[in-house]
Parts: C-alpha cells; sequence; structure tokens
C-alpha cells in the first residue's frame, strides 16, 4: 500500500522550504540580539569591554568622585560605575546609618580623594565575582598597568598605609596574601588609623 504524504511532509521535505526555514530563523535570531542590544542601551544597562593585559583581564577608567574610603565613581567605556574595591575595608563615613559613620571613615575617605584625584587614570581588574548586592562593580584597582608589581595596587598601598584592613570575602581572594601582609606591616609600625588607641584595638584581630 502506497502511504501519501500529507501537506506538513510535503512542506517539511522541500529543499527551498528548509532553506526558507534556515533563513527566517537566522533573521529571526538576528533580529532578538538587536532588541536585546537597543533594551540595554535604553535601560542604562552598564557596559564595559575589558582589556587584555598579562593573562588577566584589565579595563582603563577614569576617576569621575570618591565617595569614601574604599568606593568611587569611575568613568569606562562612555558609562559610570560605582566601583568597590576588592578586599580591603575601610571605615564607614558615608552610611545611612549615622550611629556606623566615624571619623576614621572621614580619614579614610580624605586619604583616598588625595591618592585619587578627579580625572586621573586609573586600571581595574576583576577576580570571580564581578558585581556585589548592591550592584556595585567590584575591582582591584591599579594606579599603574604593570599588574606583577603588586605595590602598583591600591589596595596594597591603602592597607600599608593603615586606612583600611584586609578581609577577604570568598571567593575574591586573588590578593588576599599581599593585603594581609600589608596589614600586618601597618600594624607593627602603627601606619595610619593605626596610631590610634581605640581603632587599634578594635580592628587588631
Amino acid at each position: 500500500m502506497i502511504m501519501k504524504k500529507n501537506k506538513n511532509d510535503v512542506f517539511r521535505d522541500n529543499p527551498i522550504t528548509q532553506r526558507r526555514g534556515k533563513y527566517y530563523l537566522r533573521k529571526n535570531t538576528l533580529f532578538a540580539c538587536i532588541a536585546l542590544i537597543v533594551v540595554i542601551l535604553c535601560t542604562g544597562a552598564k557596559l564595559f569591554i575589558p582589556l587584555k593585559n598579562e593573562n588577566n583581564e584589565m579595563t582603563e577608567a577614569y576617576i569621575v568622585r570618591i565617595i569614601d574610603g574604599d568606593t568611587m565613581v569611575a568613568a569606562m567605556n562612555q558609562n559610570e560605575e560605582v566601583v568597590r574595591l576588592i578586599g580591603v575595608d575601610s571605615p564607614e563615613s558615608v552610611s545611612l546609618e549615622e550611629s556606623e559613620n566615624s571619623i576614621y571613615g572621614d580619614y579614610a575617605s580624605v586619604y583616598t580623594g588625595n591618592c585619587l584625584e578627579k580625572g586621573q587614570k586609573v586600571y581595574l581588574t576583576f577576580d570571580e565575582q564581578l558585581r556585589d548586592p548592591y550592584d556595585r562593580l567590584l575591582a582591584y584597582l591599579w594606579i599603574e598597568p604593570d599588574i606583577s608589581d603588586v605595590t602598583n595596587l591600591y589596595q596594597y598601598q591603602m592597607v600599608r598605609d593603615g586606612y583600611a584592613i584586609a578581609v577577604t570575602y570568598e571567593p575574591n581572594e586573588r590578593y588576599s596574601l599581599n593585603l594581609k601582609e600589608a596589614m600586618q606591616y601597618a600594624i607593627q609600625e602603627r601606619k595610619g588609623l593605626w596610631v590610634y588607641r581605640d581603632y587599634y584595638k578594635e580592628h587588631k584581630n
């Protein structure tokens, strides 16, 4: 008995129909990608393109303003990002909870403001997590593009000078040992905020 092909089988087996199907699939995929890009641009979603440097991703950025000791706004690729420095914690100075702010936070903010001037070119590298729960960009901030020298890392400088403590938040721990060594030096030499007895007692351990 000869089985008749139904209408759908004929269209499915037709080479012209198959080519047209592939064409429309590619066309629809292209339109979907374009639509996604338009949505991202219209909603102000954050985009940046990392640059390669010594087997690590690096992005050039420019300081816009300092928020506090360990947080700042930086411009990159025509976008502005709130950048939270990885691996360090400085005292609070702009918390909505006024009781959390302290004079030491003001000192740390002034320190960072003196080290990182508005418009200064800096270099950002990243770790396992790109953003924190507050949508801040998590980054290591480098004064110079040579990341083989840890003294070019701003976090290292800040901790060694005594204006932040080394804190590890897994899985972002690429320079945790370097930062802990810098903090030990700052404690021993009573650098920066470590000169104050109450700060020393609160943060030494």
